[in-house]
């Protein structure tokens, strides 16, 4: 179809597409920078000082802290049983000793 004879109004203005998308932008890189704001505050609030690598460190440690007490936890249960029974068996081992004292004499 030859529209060069065409009189009317252009409609695919060129510079009405730039313009929303310049707007479309600008309202994006708007949203942006309010997220990154609010993103801002609560990463300063979770890293006091704004110290990172060492808020790391903190919990690494804090970490190592936990981990050490379970396992005193679960070494400490386990010298209890082995004790227990320890105990237990003796008690039945004095208890064979008396009975075979009593039936021999």
């Amino acid at each position: 179809m030859d529209t060069s004879d065409y009189k009317g109004p252009e409609r695919r203005n060129i510079s009405n597409e730039t313009a929303m998308e310049t707007r479309l932008l600008a309202h994006i890189d708007e949203r942006i920078d309010r997220i990154e704001e609010a993103l801002r505050g609560h990463v300063s609030d979770a890293f006091p000082a704004s110290d990172v690598h060492g808020h790391r460190l903190y919990h690494e440690s804090v970490m190592r802290s936990v981990d050490s007490a379970r396992r005193i936890r679960e070494d400490l249960a386990l010298w209890v049983v082995k004790g227990g029974l320890t105990i237990l068996a003796l008690f039945l081992l004095a208890g064979l000793v008396e009975y075979l004292r009593r039936a021999v004499a």
